[in-house]
């Protein structure tokens, strides 16, 4: 069976239990995942022991053109499946893109994003039900909950959890880093920008586009424990963003229209100017200068830019 999603055609497996079908869907769990059969089984099997009574929960697998056997793992999983689970089978073109096709199809108005390489704590589940009970009170409809972190010794929280505000007033108040995000149907529904011919794209690209009165709720709650991967995104940043340059650079520009801090602005203007020259080493047209701060930035980038290239040559050697 076929989907058509867009300009996207997705081959889709959809079958399950029948009396499970029936369930209403309270939250989906929704997963990209590229080449990762070996970590599947660890999230599945995290699901199926945190299933709550009594609530309705899917799992959308968007399969970003694996090459592996992501595909019979997932059929084991679905022959003893005590939850609708479903498999969508896209053409490689990066997380963001897999996530889009994924949120065309989930269930619920609630949406989970958890990675290929997480697993949920115990009573993972309920904690972000939960959790997408508080926001609900205060308006918001995006929760960023705290990781675990895999055999790490340490544990990032927010300075000032439970409460909503404007994601700029996130970056602005709050340190950056790694969550677990839950997103309402009206949110998710923005999607993430697909640039041609690139297959990276910084989540910050999908929240940059709400609007102020589309609000983030801040909690320190753990659903979620994640276990970062030689071979995966946060890894690979740098190499991911030189080599998806027009996004990159797009991105930097958008951070430019809002009221951030100062750190995040020169940050920001910085890294403008060093993945513009980035499109220029690859040969695509760069993103448009917007005012003479930018215009500036791409003069100094120049430097940063040949500092990237060495650094990754000497990786790659």
């Amino acid at each position: 069976m076929l989907l058509i999603v867009g300009k996207a055609t997705l081959g889709r497996t959809d079958r399950v239990i029948s009396d499970v079908e029936a369930l209403p869907t309270d939250l989906t769990i929704l997963t990209a995942s590229y080449n990762r059969a070996h970590l599947l089984p660890r999230l599945h099997d995290s699901i199926a022991a945190n299933l709550p009574d009594g609530v309705g929960i899917e799992w959308v697998i968007v399969d970003d053109g694996s090459t592996d056997d992501t595909a019979s793992h997932v059929e084991n999983f679905k022959r003893d499946a005590s939850f609708p689970l479903r498999y969508l089978a896209v053409k490689h073109g990066g997380k963001h893109r897999a996530l889009n096709a994924g949120f065309e199809v989930v269930r619920s108005r609630w949406v989970m994003i958890v990675d290929s390489d997480d697993r949920l704590v115990d009573e993972g589940i309920e904690t972000a039900l939960a959790e997408i009970g508080k926001a609900e009170r205060t308006g918001a409809g995006v929760l960023f909950l705290c990781v675990t972190v895999e055999n790490e010794d340490r544990q990032y929280t927010f300075e000032h959890p439970g409460r909503s505000l404007p994601y700029r007033d996130r970056l602005n108040t709050e340190s950056p880093f790694d969550c677990t995000l839950i997103l309402r149907r009206d949110v998710y529904r923005l999607r993430f920008p697909e640039i041609p011919g690139e297959n990276f794209l910084s989540e910050g690209a999908f929240f940059l586009r709400l609007n102020d009165d589309q609000t983030v709720y801040l909690s320190n709650a753990v659903a979620v424990a994640v276990e970062y991967q030689l071979d995966g995104l946060s890894a690979n940043s740098l190499v991911l963003r030189a080599k998806n340059p027009v996004g990159s650079t797009w991105l930097y520009r958008e951070m430019l229209d809002h009221d951030l801090r100062w750190g995040l602005r020169s940050r920001a203007l910085v890294n403008f100017g060093r993945f513009w020259w980035h499109c220029v080493f690859r040969g695509v047209r760069p993103v448009r200068p917007r005012g003479i701060l930018q215009i500036a930035s791409i003069v100094f980038g120049l430097f940063f830019a040949a500092a990237d290239n060495a650094k990754m040559s000497i990786s790659a050697g």
